[in-house]
């Protein structure tokens, strides 16, 4: 199903639930969506724009990014993400001749991408949602980590994006000040994350659905906002605590760090 923005997603899997949405931020990392985003035609949706490493695998335009710096300007607009590096992008090459340097290439693109990406965000003093993905050895979080402590932003706001990784990535990622590790239903269904998800700081937290991808359930093909509590319900069990303390906890930690102002108290 071909979603073109928040409004159309309400439209097609929760007509007439909006006093059901107090506030979320909806990630635009197409650019040829960008034009499509809702900023300011539905209630308590806030935006982030930035753009996906399989596309910046491919280069990004200086048009790309002149686009980026307008976008952000909007004061609905309060990240830039997702960005980073994954190292699961497969080449566009049919047939592929040469696949490990094509592979060095996408790297390389994603690397230069995430690093003017990094820049933007600071000079408009924005925080970052960062995409981190690899073949499950911790590579591309390793290498993302190294490019931001190698240009001196470690004192940026970072959102690591559908976080389900091990304690010793999570240590690793706590170098930089300013964290949250969004949890989204992920876990659930792969049964993945299940021993860092506990472990993770109460102050650090958040969730995510990463609608409409990554569904919940196999018989729902689209993912939605509105599947929210489950995963809330599940993450409360494996962290012991009463589910209206996480729902506190988790909105607060969201309020803040994207300072976004409370729709309902």
């Amino acid at each position: 199903m071909r979603l073109r923005n928040f409004q159309h997603l309400q439209s097609v899997v929760a007509p007439g639930c909006s006093q059901y949405f107090y506030y979320g931020v909806a990630n635009y990392v197409f650019p040829s969506r960008w034009n499509n985003s809702d900023v300011g035609f539905a209630r308590g949706v806030y935006v982030s724009f930035g753009i996906h490493p399989h596309l910046a695998a491919e280069g990004v335009s200086k048009r790309q990014m002149d686009q980026l710096d307008s976008l952000t300007d909007s004061h609905l607009c309060v990240a830039i993400g997702e960005v980073g590096l994954d190292y699961t992008t497969t080449c566009i090459c049919r047939p592929c001749r040469n696949p490990s340097r094509c592979k060095e290439e996408a790297r390389r693109n994603q690397e230069e991408a995430f690093i003017n990406l990094l820049l933007l965000a600071r000079r408009k003093s924005l925080p970052v949602i960062i995409h981190c993905r690899d073949c499950g050895d911790g590579s591309a979080a390793k290498r993302t980590l190294e490019l931001i402590l190698h240009h001196n932003l470690a004192d940026m706001k970072f959102h690591c994006h559908c976080f389900e990784e091990t304690i010793e990535e999570l240590t690793a990622w706590q170098q930089l000040l300013t964290i949250i590790f969004g949890v989204s239903g992920k876990f659930i269904r792969n049964n993945t994350g299940l021993e860092v998800i506990p472990r993770i700081p109460p102050n650090q937290l958040v969730l995510e659905t990463d609608s409409p991808f990554l569904s919940l359930f196999a018989w729902c093909p689209v993912n939605h906002p509105w599947n929210l509590p489950v995963i809330a319900a599940e993450v409360s069990r494996l962290r012991n605590i009463p589910l209206s303390v996480l729902m506190w906890t988790i909105n607060d930690n969201a309020l803040k760090f994207f300072q976004m102002p409370k729709q309902r108290e």
